[in-house]
């Protein structure tokens, strides 16, 4: 299970907020915070063919990591 305390606490509860990354479209509201979603692999089980990351995280980072593991996409 993913840690969302560290997130939440960038968000907060005061003033506006945009969110941004990498499918967002038209880009961020200009004078707001932005707020991206948690990216990088947490971990990776290669024998179980299992992996956990942040829902920002680049597929070719993902890639790239299954690829030091011996896995493939």
């Amino acid at each position: 299970m993913i840690d969302l305390d560290a997130f939440a606490a960038e968000v907060g509860a005061e003033g506006p907020v945009t969110i941004v990354g990498l499918g967002t479209r038209g880009g961020a509201v200009p004078g707001v915070r932005r707020v991206a979603a948690p990216s990088g692999v947490d971990w990776v089980q290669a024998d179980e063919m299992t992996v956990a990351c942040g829902a920002g995280t680049p597929v070719d980072h993902l890639v790239a990591e299954l690829a030091q593991q011996g896995k493939q996409w």
